[in-house]
């Protein structure tokens, strides 16, 4: 995994508020138009269970979302919380 991956910490995803800094999380590196896209593939995600997600074979319990040409990593705990481990530009994300 990169180093430079997005994050500091973990974020919480809220769909009615959205991506949420939790732990120091820095989601204002991304600028806005990379950040509404990814709230809208997590809303959507976390609806309706749509959207291009793959497992992490070498991170049980980890996902992969991918939205354009950004990767976003996250887990399911509890299964009603997506927890956004890490958002990175999909040539630094493997």
């Amino acid at each position: 995994m990169s180093q430079s991956r997005r994050s500091a910490g973990v974020w919480g995803y809220d769909p009615a508020g959205g991506i949420s800094p939790r732990c120091g999380a820095r989601s204002e590196r991304l600028d806005r138009i990379v950040q509404a896209r990814i709230d809208a593939a997590l809303s959507r995600y976390a609806t309706t269970g749509h959207g291009d997600v793959q497992p992490l074979r070498d991170r049980r319990g980890e996902w992969r979302l991918r939205v354009g040409k950004w990767r976003v990593f996250f887990s399911l705990d509890p299964p009603d919380l997506i927890r956004v481990i890490g958002i990175d530009n999909r040539g630094e994300a493997y």
